[in-house]
């Protein structure tokens, strides 16, 4: 017998009562909440199911996702991915501070004072302690850097480097007295302004593609701080129809298929589906190591599962490919991500306003470049000295070769053109030198850049 949604609901029911007293139960929504998080259950028409958990002071989504509950076992398992989620984000819902100094014995000690400070106050501060030499190893695992006298000197480079964090300098007065008070005032306006920008960015959408003729859906996935997002839109001709994201902990194929089972509910009619993901695409296939996509033959086994249309891009050329679509004066322009943490870039190549995937579709793919050409990768990769060296190597290897007009690049160790420029000259004349953006927010350009290839293979079908 089919499963349905109020199936689901009498036994989430059951499950929400045993944990949660406050728990608040209506015809089609179970909520319920743990110390400064609201968890939901949204129950809709043709067993479409919603959860979802939004931190109570910020209304910022911790998690997201909707199903048509059909199978018991996986409505079970969301459920519990649900709850997972919920005890991780109060475990966690602490701001991380981390405190930088030439070493860490005396930022140790004020650590331990702003800890029984915020603790006394209430506030949902935990403070910890690095040298200076860890500082842009460790930093990227706080929201805020706060950085001793001793080094204040690092602050622009820091700013720089750490856009999503708060960077601050304390007051030379209030390190010296240890005044706990004055540095969580400057914490407290800091994390109210990054709020603040950050709201002012959630509601930001880039242009759509001009000319559409079609109704597109575009999939990306996309790393978010520790979340996994699948950021999907809908392109009808001129407009946009739909415009969310799945937020996980972690992602696969199935949340994919859930996905589809959604919106192939409430929305009719699609000319076609793309999907950006990482890795090497080729024929339907998607190879990335490390990933449980890893070899998934996506697009075809999509298309024979929903009998529809499903296109399959790398998610670096899809940046690439957006980057261009929206700014049409860069129809020659190189697009160069080097991820955090890892010394595998990728690089999309639009020439003549033509994206060039290379033979294999491997152009960009720099992993046995980077490894003929560079030592010790996987130490220098956590510094900016040495992200700085692994970065431009690979942009001079697409200067001495395709010769770019334009180079977009997303690199958070290496965030200032200006050295990246003043590097490059050391190996090639400034006037063979492109000029360089540094480049943020990629979903404005991936979810773009994907609609503009559905519309290119749509157009060339026809």
């Amino acid at each position: 017998m089919k499963y349905s949604s109020g199936q689901y609901y009498e036994w989430a029911r059951k499950q929400v009562n045993e944990e949660y007293a406050s728990a608040v139960y209506e015809k089609d929504k179970i909520t319920f909440q743990s110390e400064g998080y609201t968890a939901c259950m949204q129950f809709y028409p043709d067993d479409i199911v919603e959860l979802s958990i939004v931190k109570d002071d910020s209304a910022e989504n911790c998690f997201y996702l909707h199903f048509q509950a059909y199978e018991k076992a996986h409505a079970e398992e969301l459920f519990y991915a649900l709850k997972d989620t919920l005890k991780t984000v109060v475990r966690n819902m602490k701001h991380k501070i981390l405190i930088s100094c030439t070493s860490a014995l005396t930022s140790s000690y004020f650590a331990e004072e702003l800890n029984k400070a915020s603790s006394m106050l209430k506030l949902d501060y935990q403070f910890d302690a690095c040298d200076h030499n860890r500082l842009y190893q460790a930093g990227f695992q706080y929201e805020a850097i706060l950085l001793t006298p001793q080094i204040h000197y690092e602050y622009e480079k820091a700013k720089r480097i750490f856009q999503d964090q708060a960077v601050l300098k304390i007051p030379t007065r209030a390190y010296a007295s240890y005044s706990s008070g004055e540095v969580i005032n400057l914490l407290n306006q800091a994390f109210a302004e990054k709020e603040k920008q950050e709201s002012d960015m959630l509601y930001r959408i880039q242009p759509v593609l001009e000319g559409n003729k079609y109704r597109i859906l575009t999939i990306g996935m996309i790393n978010h701080r520790n979340e996994k997002r699948i950021a999907y839109r809908i392109y009808d001709h001129g407009d946009k129809t739909l415009d969310k994201e799945v937020i996980k902990a972690d992602l696969n194929l199935r949340d994919i298929e859930d996905l589809l089972d959604y919106i192939f509910a409430r929305h009719k009619k699609i000319d076609t589906i793309v999907l950006g993901m990482p890795g090497v695409e080729e024929n339907g296939k998607l190879t990335w190591e490390g990933s449980k996509f890893d070899h998934a033959t996506i697009s075809e086994d999509l298309k024979e599962k929903y009998q529809h249309s499903f296109f399959l891009l790398n998610d670096v050329n899809a940046i690439a490919l957006g980057y261009s679509t929206l700014h049409p004066d860069c129809s020659d322009l190189l697009f160069y991500f080097q991820p955090k943490g890892s010394w595998v870039p990728g690089a999309g190549l639009i020439e003549d306003g033509i994206l060039r995937k290379g033979y294999h579709n491997a152009s960009g793919e720099l992993r046995p470049f980077m490894k003929c050409m560079i030592t010790n990768l996987d130490d220098k990769i956590n510094t900016p000295k040495g992200a700085m060296e692994i970065v431009v190597r690979g942009l001079l290897a697409f200067i001495c070769t395709s010769a770019p007009k334009k180079i977009v690049l997303y690199s958070q160790l290496t965030p200032d053109a200006k050295e990246v420029r003043e590097e490059l000259h050391r190996y090639v004349p400034d006037e063979y030198i492109p000029s360089i953006t540094i480049a943020s927010h990629l979903k404005e350009y991936l979810l773009p850049g994907l609609l503009s290839y559905g519309v290119q293979k749509l157009s060339k079908n026809s």
